[in-house]
């Protein structure tokens, strides 16, 4: 009986390292700073990507999308 308990802890213990290792991928990540919107191809303002270097879309470009998608997730 104890051999299924040692597999099932070993088998629990390789799921959590394999976990953990996955979510220090993500956070590792290096941030990707988009120059031109994803949507109009625009470059994005300046002080758009101080504040949010990652933002893949200019203010306009975003704010439609969000509207887009609240739409799509029945939110209005």
């Amino acid at each position: 009986m104890s051999d299924v308990v040692d597999k099932a802890n070993e088998w629990v213990q390789q799921r959590l390292d394999d976990e953990i290792a996955r979510r220090q991928q993500r956070v590792n990540k290096p941030v990707v700073i988009h120059q031109i919107c994803i949507d109009c191809d625009m470059p994005i303002p300046k002080q758009r990507l101080e504040k949010m270097p990652s933002a893949p879309r200019c203010v306009e470009c975003q704010t439609l999308h969000e509207k887009q998608e609240a739409i799509r997730g029945g939110y209005r």
